[in-house]
């Protein structure tokens, strides 16, 4: 059920990125990948990698399209095809006149239109772009930045003109929906207080009305806050939907409902909220803490109430996934066309094995399950390589990034049938 169809050669190194976009166009005939002249450090100010396309499945040659700045090794350029045909255009971030810039290009044409800001995600339909201050995250965000030119004005905790931004891809006209002063006032807890703040992670749900976004900061006890929010495409109707402050990846099951890992309302996560026992109570306990207790550990995870949860949007209604059933924070997506299934990933092990598997979320079921090997040297820095799965538009196929001695690749592979109406 998980049979690899396709892998780039290995001339190069090639990888796409993050798992919310299909590098397969809705024809299932081209692929977008990018190529990159190295892959044991983390990239520099000025260094260029190339994007284009490879014929699928049966291409082994890689045609160029172009070359961009704007890159990290987690989520590439933002490079993806644009709908609603998602055969004829194509939009990446690039450094455009000491700026970061969204770039659309019609590859029947040629033409490219040049956009005031850099992307993080698009609608189905391909009317907007919703964006984030990249030159704010330049300072805060290693791994998930681009390596552009420094705006010192904006290397501060807080900055209270950061927020999110829609963005038209037919005109360029920008709306800031979102202020991050806004954001703050939800919920607040003393644990905000002088602490560097940032929002990322943006995803739309499949009907282009909704969507999701994390906002971080940086806590006293050393670590990460993370709360998971939920607004209307034109900032309405914020709603903190997940305030454990341990929130990681997720994605849309449907209009209505998120799916994600992330911590629950445990005695441990409100305490960490609080900046006074933050700093005082858990950062002088922690080293011991980690010793005795490893991240990701049964003890560990009982302390947080990490787990996949169901959370129906603008509601406290959360279903628990038991952690024996689906143990592990991935990146999950469901197949197109579907509820219940579900392409996910883990972290590789110290060997570096990673896990691919199908599971159905309704019947708590694993339905398909394939090793990857991975290059266990990178795993622990910012140049790894998560497998970040990703559906093709008709449920098809699923593609991966990889590392091994062979260097990065992305791989594809067959699915089965594709459910009924795709």
């Amino acid at each position: 059920m998980l049979d690899r169809v396709f892998e780039t050669p290995p001339d190069g190194h090639y990888f796409f990125g993050y798992y919310d976009k299909s590098p397969l166009d809705a024809a299932c005939t081209r692929l977008l990948a990018q190529r990159t002249a190295f892959i044991n450090r983390m990239p520099e100010a000025g260094e260029v990698i190339q994007f284009g396309l490879f014929d699928f499945p049966g291409g082994a040659n890689f045609t160029p399209l172009g070359e961009t700045t704007a890159w990290n090794w987690q989520q590439g350029s933002m490079l993806q095809w644009l709908g609603p045909e998602f055969e004829r255009r194509i939009l990446y971030n690039d450094i455009r006149d000491g700026h970061y810039r969204a770039i659309v290009r019609d590859l029947e044409t040629g033409v490219e239109q040049m956009l005031p800001m850099a992307a993080y995600t698009v609608t189905s339909d391909g009317r907007y772009a919703l964006c984030v201050d990249y030159e704010r995250l330049y300072w805060y965000r290693p791994g998930y930045n681009y390596q552009g030119p420094p705006r010192p004005e904006k290397h501060k905790p807080y900055d209270p003109a950061d927020g999110i931004w829609r963005m038209s891809l037919c005109d360029g006209t920008l709306q800031k929906v979102i202020s991050i002063e806004n954001v703050m006032a939800l919920g607040r807890v003393s644990s905000m207080e002088g602490a560097t703040h940032y929002l990322e992670h943006l995803m739309i749900n499949p009907a282009n009305t909704r969507f999701a976004f994390l906002h971080r900061w940086l806590n006293v006890d050393g670590g990460i806050v993370a709360r998971l929010i939920t607004a209307d495409l034109d900032g309405g109707n914020l709603f903190v939907l997940n305030d454990s402050g341990r929130m990681s990846h997720f994605c849309w099951r449907d209009n209505e409902t998120v799916f994600g890992y992330g911590g629950t309302s445990t005695a441990f996560n409100k305490l960490r909220s609080q900046k006074a026992i933050a700093k005082h109570v858990i950062k002088p306990l922690l080293p011991l803490y980690h010793r005795l207790f490893p991240a990701g550990g049964a003890v560990s995870r009982q302390v947080t109430g990490d787990c996949y949860q169901l959370m129906k949007d603008r509601t406290r209604n959360h279903e628990r996934i038991d952690r024996t059933t689906l143990p592990d924070d991935g990146h999950p997506t469901f197949r197109p066309g579907t509820t219940s299934t579900i392409i996910n990933d883990s972290y590789p092990n110290e060997n570096g094995d990673c896990r691919l598997f199908l599971f159905d979320v309704d019947q708590r079921e694993l339905l398909a399950e394939t090793t990857i090997a991975s290059d266990p040297a990178v795993r622990a820095t910012g140049y790894r390589c998560d497998l970040h799965p990703k559906w093709s538009f008709d449920g098809r196929y699923v593609s991966i990034d990889t590392i091994s001695a062979r260097g990065r690749g992305v791989s594809v592979y067959a699915i089965g049938q594709a459910p009924s109406g795709i």
